[in-house]
């Protein structure tokens, strides 16, 4: 059995080196999913939907988390608590996926059909919408970056 200190200092630790490397990551919202992608490199990280299922890119974290020298089931539960806390939506089921998605990210940027917009929320609460919406008037890039996101809800 882990001691819940030790664990909450190691989630902690881990929940700092997330938002510091996930911070140039895309929040992408694309119809009834968000997505968290590097454009530059096509890597995806995440892929939320509407219906509050997460799936995260099981060959990234897998790497990621084996610093921590933690198992799967371990990790999970961190990055579900990680993404509640920070991206502020609620995850009912998280689930991993072993594949290659670059034919569907480029869909995802070159398609615009599937915009987000106050009246085409495509299942996502107003509010999600509407706080999306506001940081792209507020930010100068064209893409909202997690860090946007993330220092919106004072992180860093």
């Amino acid at each position: 059995m882990v001691d819940i200190l030790i664990h909450k200092k190691l989630e902690k630790l881990i929940f700092n080196k997330l938002v510091g490397d996930l911070s140039e990551v895309v929040y992408h919202p694309h119809g009834q999913d968000i997505w968290f992608i590097d454009f530059e490199t096509n890597e995806w990280y995440f892929q939320y939907t509407n219906s509050g299922q997460l799936w995260y890119n099981q060959i990234l974290f897998k790497n990621y988390f084996s610093l921590f020298s933690l198992s799967n089931s371990e990790y999970q539960k961190i990055l579900k608590n990680w993404f509640e806390t920070f991206v502020k939506l609620p995850v009912n089921i998280i689930t991993r996926k072993n594949s290659n998605m670059d034919y569907y990210i480029d869909g995802i940027m070159r398609n615009t059909n599937y915009k987000w917009s106050l009246k085409d929320r495509f299942g996502f609460s107003y509010h999600t919408v509407k706080h999306y919406l506001g940081l792209k008037t507020h930010i100068p890039e064209e893409n909202i970056k997690l860090e946007h996101f993330l220092t919106d809800y004072g992180v860093h």
